[in-house]
């Protein structure tokens, strides 16, 4: 049997633009090109057991832009916008500050959890190293 080895990545909440808290989500959709974000659990944490590859999307975090008073949309525009035109209209207000998983990073999740940190929150993922999994019984 190997040694057993884990990757332990965090994500801190840090302040948006507008100086508010990012917030922790899963609703990313129109913010980054992930096709499905079923593993993540409300509150932007991947479930344990979630399989993990290099460039996945691990923790779900967002934090509002600037916002530019030229560029607000009516409600009508809203909601006759197609999908291309609202994901430009979300991308321009809200910024992706996500944690995605680094080169090397494959394996499983065996905790995910928040701590406090000051006055914020982190995001803690550990996940189980791909090779540590295979020499397993």
């Amino acid at each position: 049997m190997s040694e057993q080895r884990n990757f332990i990545l965090t994500c801190r909440q840090e302040h948006d633009e507008n100086g508010a808290p990012e917030e922790f989500t899963t609703d990313l959709y129109d913010l980054v090109d992930v096709d499905d974000l079923s593993y993540l659990s409300s509150d932007g944490l991947p479930q344990i057991g979630t399989r993990v590859a290099p460039g996945m999307l691990l923790v779900g975090k967002v934090g509002a832009k600037k916002s530019d008073e030229r560029s607000k949309w009516n409600e009508l525009q809203l909601l006759t916008a197609n999908c291309q035109e609202l994901q430009n209209y979300w991308r321009s207000r809200i910024y992706d500050g996500s944690l995605y998983a680094p080169e090397g990073c494959t394996g499983a999740v065996v905790a995910a959890f928040f701590e406090p940190v000051g006055d914020r929150v982190q995001a803690v993922v550990e996940i189980e190293y791909e090779d540590a999994l295979s020499d397993e019984p």
